[in-house]
């Protein structure tokens, strides 16, 4: 019983770590989700036991196939990974399951439990630390939000993603917060906002050199200029990003800016131009579309009475509406068949699930009530056994008992017989002694009589010699304290002498060296007054040089009144390199561990721009420009240790620096 319990054990060990092939996966999964798919499906599904792995694999292919736009179409794998990941302590893995969880059921057309699950993941960003998964989370559950029209806590949502976006180097992330926030405020008609973030997320795509986010940006300020009826900033918005999309070679988006383009000619009343483009946005796949362009062919062809086109575009319009309502009834049908067919499936594994757990319940019922009868068939064998045993080991007992008695009683007669022996020898030994003794007092008496006679002559000899040397030692005891008395005091006179010596000696040295300092001090005060003189005059230099440049100078000067607008950061280098002693260049070569934005930072610091303006610049907030701050003063200190003292500030360090 003992060996199976053990085995059973054994065999339900979980793994402490995941294996190094999904660690590897997990690591490129962000920026290579199509190669982090491949590999998972080549890859065989841990076994349910190992269930860390199974979890993990679960979670991960989950991943991949939202990444690779996937529609899900059961939630299966995700209940495994949530299952095993929710009661655990990683808060990281828990979100993951709670978002992707979410994506499934929105793929499967249940809303209300999507966003339930993406709520849980937001609860969760506090316990993990990874900016981009919680920008993440909260552009997710900003559209869900967006889309039910709750546009008040969509953009609270799309201003944390910004947030969290913005604690990692910049990338095309940037841009895509940017752009949600912006798309957000366009849809609540608050078209200037709408349009300083769609510029923000052009910013940010022309600084990383992405063609693809620049285009997007450009685009969507197209959209807004159209909507704000500047047809002219709107159309050269939508040419640029047309030109964008053909250097990218993306035919598919090509089609959408053409009829992007279009659409702006017709409103400005240019129909030819319109109907050009409108022509040139047939070149694509998606039915919809033509329809669309059809209509609108349709309607410039009317205005200019042209009926024999007018026809053909209407007919073209119909058929191909026609052509759309029936593959959407398809569609409707298909995915009605599927959803049943989901729905049948999932009842099927439910109840086999049921049975499953029935039958594990009986065979664990009926093993258990077969360990229980054979336990207690032992447990009698055992006790008749053991009652024998007891028996047999108290009749043993009990002779070992009466031999061990006869043996002391045999031991005591031997002993009692031999102390009577020698009690009658002693007897007879003691009678010999004693008329030994009693001659042996009779000689004694005689020699103490004798005896005494000479003690006292010797006592009386004794008292006179102990006079005798009563006086001598009074006599010598008087002389050896003088002596001793007078010796103490010579020495302790030489010890005083010795030392009052030393001491000179001491105070001599320290006399000299005094003399030396003071000297030395009378030099370096002179030379002090000297440099603080010069000090004076260089920080009075700088401060009158620094107002002028920020006063006077008009790169400075329009970068101080207007932050938020784009700033050229190799010319504002160039210009504090000129004008500081290269400031920027020393800065990057003697602390490398600054990070490409916290150069940013020290550089606006140095042009004299306040937490505010640097706050605007960077469109976060003023604490977590201060936070960064002290970043940058844990890294500066990090890379060359003492270079901030704890009472100066980081804008003191940089402006002296």
């Amino acid at each position: 019983m003992l060996l199976c319990a053990i085995f059973g054990f054994s065999c339900h060990q979980e793994a402490k770590e995941i294996s190094p092939e999904l660690a590897m996966i997990d690591s490129i999964m962000w920026d290579h989700p199509d190669s982090a798919l491949t590999l998972l499906e080549k890859m065989p599904k841990p076994s349910p036991s190992d269930k860390l792995n199974d979890a993990t694999w679960c979670l991960l292919y989950t991943q991949a196939c939202d990444k690779n736009y996937k529609k899900h179409t059961s939630d299966s794998l995700i209940n495994i990974a949530l299952r095993y990941f929710d009661p655990r302590v990683d808060g990281r893995r828990k979100a993951q399951a709670w978002f992707y969880k979410g994506a499934v059921c929105r793929d499967l057309s249940r809303l209300e439990e999507a966003t339930a699950c993406y709520v849980r993941a937001r609860d969760l960003i506090g316990s993990f630390d990874d900016p981009l998964f919680a920008s993440l989370i909260c552009q997710t559950l900003g559209r869900v939000y967006r889309e039910q029209k709750v546009y008040d806590q969509a953009l609270e949502l799309f201003r944390e993603a910004i947030y969290y976006v913005a604690r990692v180097p910049r990338r095309d992330d940037w841009s895509h917060a940017y752009s949600e926030l912006g798309r957000t405020f366009a849809e609540c008609e608050q078209l200037d906002s709408a349009r300083y973030y769609f510029e923000r997320s052009l910013e940010n795509g022309v600084l990383i050199d992405d063609l693809k986010m620049q285009a997007m940006a450009i685009g969507e300020l197209g959209t807004i200029y159209r909507l704000e009826k500047n047809y002219t900033k709107a159309l050269e918005c939508k040419k640029e990003d047309l030109a964008l999309t053909l250097k990218l070679g993306d035919t598919i988006n090509s089609s959408t800016v053409r009829l992007g383009i279009a659409s702006v000619f017709y409103q400005m009343g240019e129909l030819d131009s319109a109907e050009v483009y409108f022509k040139k946005s047939l070149n694509t796949s998606n039915m919809g579309r033509i329809r669309t362009v059809n209509l609108a062919l349709y309607f410039i062809a009317k205005k200019q009475l042209r009926y024999d086109d007018a026809f053909t575009y209407i007919e073209q319009y119909r058929h191909y509406n026609d052509s759309i309502n029936n593959i959407d009834r398809t569609r409707a049908i298909a995915e009605a068949q599927e959803k049943y067919d989901n729905e049948k499936l999932e009842n099927e594994k439910k109840t086999l699930l049921l049975e499953k757990d029935r039958l594990q319940k009986s065979i664990l019922w009926g093993g258990i009530i077969t360990v229980v009868l054979l336990g207690l068939i032992a447990f009698g064998y055992q006790r008749k056994l053991w009652l024998k045993e007891r028996n047999l080991r108290k009749s043993e007992e009990e002779i070992q008992e009466y031999l061990s008695n006869l043996h002391e009683n045999e031991e005591k007669i031997r002993e009692n017989q031999d102390l009577i022996e020698s009690l009658s020898k002693d007897q007879e030994d003691k009678k010999n002694l004693i008329n030994d003794l009693w001659v042996n007092v009779q000689f004694l008496k005689a020699e103490n009589q004798e005896h005494q006679y000479e003690i006292n002559e010797y006592t009386q000899l004794a008292k006179q010699n102990e006079e005798k040397i009563r006086e001598n030692q009074d006599l010598i005891e008087s002389l050896s304290k003088d002596q001793e008395d007078k010796k103490i005091q010579i020495n302790d006179l030489k010890d005083n002498v010795q030392f009052l010596v030393s001491k000179n000696r001491k105070y001599q040295s320290k006399i000299d060296e005094y003399i030396q300092m003071a000297k030395q001090n009378d030099d370096r005060v002179i030379k002090l007054e000297k440099l603080s003189g010069q000090n004076l005059y260089l920080k009075g230099r700088e401060a009158f040089l620094i107002d002028y440049i920020n006063k006077h100078v008009d790169f400075f000067k329009k970068l101080r009144e207007n932050p938020r607008q784009p700033i050229d950061w190799t010319l504002l280098f160039e210009n504090l390199n000129v004008l500081h002693n290269n400031f920027y260049s020393r800065l990057r070569g003697e602390f490398p561990s600054l990070t490409e934005m916290d150069i940013q930072v020290c550089c606006l610091i140095k042009a004299g721009l306040t937490t505010s303006q640097i706050a605007d610049v960077f469109c976060i907030s003023g604490p977590s420009v201060t936070k960064k701050k002290s970043r940058i003063r844990e890294r500066i200190n990090q890379s060359k240790e003492g270079s901030l003292d704890a009472k100066i500030t980081l804008d003191v360090f940089l402006i002296n620096y």
